[in-house]
């Protein structure tokens, strides 16, 4: 039953937060719509070029207001992605799965806690007498 309920409330965030979008950029394009008209009209009425007049202050309230509803679609379609990939993940098949159960210690030994003496001895390196590798090279060049 709460899976279903997800599965709603879900599907209308996705269908709000589309509606959002769309009159957000019906918003945009209605506000565009009206500074060309007030351009126009504004020419109509000073036709000696004398039409610096700024368009109303709604026009461009209108125009930010469709931008800023077309940004936080974007961010909401963003969220939703990222919330559902993160979701799948977290709830996919290997919810419970834990890679280092899998394997015995046999077989990977970075999974051994044991400490592995080396087959050799660190110490003091051993040399041969210093004499006889000079009569040896003395010897050679003779």
């Amino acid at each position: 039953m709460a899976r279903m309920v997800k599965s709603c409330i879900q599907s209308i965030l996705k269908l709000v937060n589309s509606v959002m979008g769309m009159l957000g950029i019906a918003m945009i394009l209605y506000a565009l719509w009206l500074i060309r008209v007030w351009q126009r009209k504004m020419d109509d009425h000073f036709p000696f070029g004398d039409s610096d007049n700024p368009a109303p202050w709604f026009i461009y309230t209108f125009l930010g207001l469709g931008i800023t509803l077309c940004v936080i679609t974007c961010s909401g379609h963003i969220a939703a992605a990222t919330a559902s990939a993160m979701i799948l993940k977290a709830l996919g098949p290997d919810q419970y799965y834990d890679s280092d159960d899998d394997y015995t210690t046999d077989r990977v030994p970075l999974l051994q806690n044991s400490a592995h003496l080396p087959s050799y001895v660190v110490g003091d390196p051993v040399y041969g007498s210093k004499s006889a590798t000079w009569s040896i090279k003395i010897n050679d060049k003779v």
